[in-house]
């Protein structure tokens, strides 16, 4: 690694020590700042205009071409947000802090954000440089309810400030950089989505043609399976559990300490993340028992709202559900876990999508999943599929992980790579 020849003291704490001829400088000396704010949301002659309005939700890539949301010249006249000239830094300041973008195109923005007119640094390593500040930035946010940076915090923020030579050397050398490092992720990310897609292959074609591939054939007459083992069956699952239900449509207050209660956000790869749950009072808690959504051990929970078809086995009964889970509990008939890989099919996923009701919030009513068709082998046939799919699917979780840990670590290098050239730690230019 390259480094400069002398270094000397920024005089700040999370800067260190910055090359010699390197100044520190204040966002408010190196351009022009501006605040957000939003139009009076019931004014229907103030939104759905052509002006686009940028909150931190449309900060998520480098650059801003497009938002979620775009106003009128009257709601843009009715409130105090300004307008910023393309290749500016946005920035938001609430809800979270620091995440930073390049406007490609004029935009204003709301009073979750802050925008920097780059008129004396180069906006490419303005953008490299502030999206290493996250923590710094965060630590100067204030606020009760959410924390906030304010206008003279930002403008106060001080950074390194190589010449604009140099800053131009530096963001190009860190385009180049960044992007072979995000193609690389990019290719393993994508072998992560062909791997899942194996994945569900291997569950569907186990819960539907089983993993006899001598097995006699019969025509089932329904669509979502038309060929199946001769000696399978199908039903819809109002008949293969002994109850099918949501959780409770009881809304508790949440709290520190107490019993968990568990939602949609909580039910992800297979997997009920108790720890992450919210907290009830031992009171709220007996009155969700009480209405029967506390589930058992080796119940089925089911996501119904929203992100529709999430599936975990539940291992303890220490915890309640709220309606946005229905609770399976299989019958003698079928086995818990082969009751999940089949709910894990395409042919179950694809029958739920098609069942969903709901256009902001999508949704599948009990009444729906109990219609739910599934297929039912003898239970030795589905012990035999589910050892099977345990270990087909454990090879390729493994894999996944292994390629996921990959990602991370790139990641990891790219931004220590941006902290380190953007601070003068590593030298790019001759």
């Amino acid at each position: 690694m390259r480094t400069y020849e002398k270094y000397k003291d920024s005089g700040i704490s999370w800067i260190g020590k910055v090359p010699e001829d390197w100044e520190v400088m204040k966002i408010k000396h190196i351009g022009k700042l501006y605040s957000g704010a939003t139009p009076t949301t019931s004014n229907p002659l103030f939104w759905n205009g052509d002006i686009k309005w940028v909150t931190p939700v449309d900060i998520n890539e480098k650059f801003i071409l497009e938002t979620a949301r775009k106003i009128t010249r009257e709601g843009y006249e009715s409130c105090g947000t300004n307008m910023v000239e393309a290749n500016s830094i946005i920035m938001s300041t609430r809800a979270p802090i620091g995440k930073v973008a390049i406007n490609k195109v004029p935009v204003c923005t709301n009073q979750g954000c802050k925008s920097i007119v780059c008129n004396h640094i180069n906006v490419g390593y303005c953008y490299y440089l502030l999206s290493t500040c996250t923590e710094e930035l965060n630590f100067l946010g204030s606020g009760t309810t959410f924390l906030e940076l304010s206008f003279s915090a930002l403008a106060n923020f001080e950074i390194p400030y190589p010449s604009l030579s140099e800053q131009e050397a530096i963001a190009n050398y860190l385009d180049k950089k960044t992007a072979e490092i995000d193609k690389i992720i990019a290719e393993r990310e994508k072998k992560i989505e062909l791997l899942n897609e194996l994945k569900s292959s291997i569950i569907s074609r186990a819960v539907t043609k089983g993993i006899n591939p001598h097995a006699k054939m019969k025509d089932s007459g329904i669509d979502w399976f038309p060929f199946i083992p001769c000696n399978w069956e199908y039903s819809s699952l109002r008949h293969v559990c002994k109850k099918i239900t949501d959780g409770s449509h009881f809304s508790p207050m949440s709290q520190l300490e107490g019993k968990p209660y568990i939602t949609v956000t909580n039910v992800r790869n297979n997997k009920v993340y108790v720890e992450e749950a919210l907290k009830i009072s031992d009171e709220d808690f007996r009155t969700l028992v009480s209405t029967g959504c506390q589930p058992l051990p080796g119940d089925i929970l089911l996501s119904k709202d929203g992100t529709v078809g999430r599936t975990a086995i539940v291992t303890s009964n220490d915890y309640v559900v709220l309606s946005s889970l229905g609770i399976l509990r299989p019958s003698s008939l079928v086995d818990s876990k082969y009751l999940e890989y089949c709910l894990n099919s395409n042919a179950l996923q694809m029958q739920m999508q098609m069942m969903m009701d709901g256009s902001a919030l999508r949704r599948i009513t009990i009444k729906k999943i109990c219609n739910l068709l599934v297929l039912i082998p003898p239970m030795h046939e589905q012990l035999s599929i589910v050892k099977y799919l345990d270990k087909k699917i454990a090879e390729v979780n493994n894999s996944i992980s292994t390629i996921r840990k990959e990602c991370a670590l790139y990641k990891e290098y790219k931004q220590s790579l941006i902290s380190e050239v953007v601070t003068g730690k590593r030298k790019v230019i001759d």
